[in-house]
């Protein structure tokens, strides 16, 4: 019963020689944050352990411990994320390097930068197709990178936060001097397996025991002049992005491309969550991972919100094209 005790152990229990054993299940939230290991400070983790501890009079308490993984099914895109969009950074002075890697204040020209891409969402082992253009308008060949940038904030119940950044890169490439490169020509790149985006799972009101302590989003973009012992500064064009935990709809992306979506402007990437889908409420953008069309029920539960109950039986079997029940699995490589 939620706000009680859990009822104590009764210590006249006399347990059979052998081995004794206790089934038990529980739910998860439906929309519980998944396992998640993140670059920030000493300790940033999203960890799930489950725990059993055998309590002996006079005798030492034998127990174990297991981390389990759960994989998340939030966020999802809201549909406006699923438009195309572009992001110009117009010419723009780029500083070069002396020989001893010290920043100098001579400027070896101008660099324009523009990125494009199909949509504002993509799940893990998905296809990235990118567009733009990058200009070089210097004497110096330039290093091109397209970058997948995680953001982290890491916060203490004393309103203390650290902030990391974290990249990884998708694709490279080199503009030669005086020259231009057609970002596409850097294209496909795959979103690696990182861990999808959160939001640090509370909405309000925050108190200083009830506040999100983790979140972490991310970004695309072009990068122009990466090279540190060639340039001091680097020219971007950067998208924020959603990192959804599933694919969204082919029809949902083809009726998308048809339709502007201008009034969007998203230039935080924080801002991401405001066009995600993050408790139980269901999305139009994306398979369900468990509920209904499972079979299942989503209910709520005392205390703890909505979980869901699965029952698989209508999916063995089935290798059609088009399964009501759409798994999704992902894998994570280590940062």
């Amino acid at each position: 019963v939620a706000g009680k005790k859990l009822p104590g152990p009764d210590k006249k229990t006399v347990l059979p020689e052998g081995t004794t054993t206790y089934p038990f299940a529980f739910q998860l939230r439906n929309d519980a944050p998944g396992s998640a290991e993140i670059p920030a400070g000493d300790r940033a983790y999203v960890r799930y352990d489950l725990y059993s501890c055998a309590s002996f009079a006079n005798w030492r308490d034998p127990s174990i411990r297991r981390t389990i993984s759960v994989i998340p099914n939030r966020p999802t895109p809201k549909f406006e994320l699923l438009s195309p969009v572009e992001h110009t950074t117009p010419l723009s002075p780029i500083y070069g390097c002396s020989c001893c890697g010290m920043k100098c204040c001579k400027e070896v020209g101008n660099v324009s930068t523009s990125l494009r891409l199909e949509r504002r969402a993509y799940a893990p082992g998905e296809k990235v197709e990118v567009g733009g253009k990058v200009v070089n308008d210097t004497k110096k060949d330039i290093p091109i990178s397209i970058v997948l940038r995680q953001y982290v904030v890491l916060s203490s119940s004393g309103r203390s936060t650290t902030s990391s950044r974290s990249d990884f890169i998708l694709s490279r490439g080199v503009v030669s001097a005086g020259g231009e490169l057609d970002a596409s020509s850097l294209s496909p790149c795959i979103m690696p397996h990182v861990f999808p985006s959160f939001s640090g799972g509370v909405e309000g009101p925050i108190s200083r025991s009830f506040y999100p302590c983790l979140k972490w989003t991310y970004s695309i973009e072009v990068r122009a002049g990466s090279d540190k012992k060639m340039f001091a500064t680097a020219i971007h064009s950067r998208i924020p992005i959603l990192v959804s935990t599933a694919p969204p709809f082919a029809e949902a992306v083809e009726k998308a491309r048809s339709m502007r979506n201008d009034a969007v402007t998203i230039d935080n990437p924080w801002q991401i969550f405001d066009f995600a889908v993050h408790g139980p409420e269901p999305s139009d953008t994306t398979p369900k991972i468990t509920g209904d069309e499972d079979a299942g029920r989503v209910m709520p539960a005392s205390g703890i919100g909505f979980v869901t109950t699965t029952d698989y039986s209508e999916d063995r079997g089935r290798l059609g094209p088009e399964p009501r029940y759409q798994p999704v699995v992902n894998t994570f490589d280590p940062p």
